[in-house]
């Protein structure tokens, strides 16, 4: 089996998908023959290593081998160059994409995949997508039911109508990038001078800005889920440690364990039967494929859960949530999830014969 490892990508989470394929990789060579292909951080151009050697922690891989490239309707990787400009370098089984962030976790890169005919371990272009958009996610959310913070989208630092309903919540506010993760341009604002300044910090991230009431005592918390032979399962809860008022990037990547942030798991608590049902009825509202993590957070002071955020391809692909699972099982039926959802795919009818071209004039 030949396996397209993506990661990189043109995204300010750029380091954190190269920790992620580096978790990956070595696993994923027990189960077949791994390409891995590095996307550029500054002209998200695709490189493929010359040798399946582990990846080494650099901020720069432009030297990392040949440019390669996909074809739409052909399952295979090409290389770039030379005489002959496109050479087929191997057919694609399977494509495990570690992207985080824009230009490759927001449905972006399942899409060139899909149109490519490849299988690819993470959700379809609409569940990426949709919940990379913060604002989209929680319209969603909402429609499904779940609790969700107050909020306002901001399209531009100077939008004076999100400015009067954003007041009505009251202070404190959480200021988000509405496109982005890692806690990255995120911050509280406890005055309308602070919120000014989140939201120019916020812009210069993402082109619109979600602003939302902030709880003042609470905690987070994570539930994985993922399709194992044609079931979804779900994860035991994991509880986070923050060393500030939100989880911030230095405690997701600096501090803490090999897995990321200081953290309990499995964490018990008493809505613990709640969010796993609510994550699995998440991941089938969205129509997912591949593994999932959705962050919750916990008031301390009425006890009520809120839906923060979906990651459609979390941080080490939350292989570490599946302790029932080694690895490379949960890789194993990750890569075979996507096989199968490919193989449902291509099974619909994608033509319909009309005689609409014949008929003289269209109507407009």
């Amino acid at each position: 089996m030949n396996i397209l490892l993506l990661f990189g990508g043109k995204s300010c989470e750029h380091d954190i998908s190269i920790l992620t394929a580096k978790i990956t990789l070595p696993v994923l060579k027990r189960i077949g023959r791994v390409y891995p292909v590095y996307v550029d951080k500054f002209n998200g151009w695709w490189y493929v290593q010359k040798e399946l050697e582990p990846i080494k922690y650099k901020t720069d891989y432009k030297r990392a081998g040949k440019r390669v490239c996909v074809f739409s309707g052909e399952n295979s990787l090409k290389v770039t160059g030379g005489l002959k400009r496109f050479v087929n370098l191997a057919k694609i089984d399977v494509a495990v994409p570690c992207f985080h962030g824009n230009n490759g976790e927001d449905g972006s890169v399942s899409g060139l995949l899909q149109l490519a005919g490849i299988p690819y371990t993470c959700g379809n272009p609409f569940a990426c997508g949709a919940s990379m958009d913060k604002s989209a996610t929680k319209t969603v959310l909402r429609g499904m039911g779940a609790n969700v913070l107050k909020g306002v989208t901001f399209n531009s630092p100077y939008d004076e109508k999100a400015f009067s309903l954003v007041k009505k919540l009251g202070f404190p506010l959480i200021v988000k990038p509405v496109s982005l993760g890692s806690s990255i341009g995120i911050k509280i604002a406890d005055n309308v001078e602070e919120l000014k300044n989140a939201l120019d910090v916020a812009f210069c991230f993402d082109t619109r800005v979600l602003v939302e009431k902030a709880l003042t005592d609470f905690y987070e918390i994570n539930c994985a889920a993922f399709k194992a032979d044609g079931r979804v399962v779900t994860s035991k809860i994991e509880r986070p440690v923050s060393r500030d008022k939100i989880l911030t990037f230095a405690d997701k990547y600096i501090h803490g364990d090999k897995n990321g942030s200081d953290r309990v798991f499995p964490y018990s608590f008493d809505g613990e039967k709640s969010v796993r049902e609510t994550t699995e009825k998440i991941y089938k509202t969205f129509n997912f494929d591949g593994v999932i993590r959705v962050d919750y957070l916990v008031d301390n002071v009425t006890g009520k859960i809120f839906v923060n955020e979906i990651n459609s391809i979390p941080g080490s692909l939350a292989y570490y949530l599946f302790d029932e699972y080694s690895h490379e099982e949960f890789l194993t039926k990750l890569v075979q999830s996507a096989i199968s959802a490919k193989k449902r795919r291509d099974k619909l009818v994608y033509a319909y014969h009309s005689n609409v071209l014949n008929v003289g004039k269209v109507k407009k």
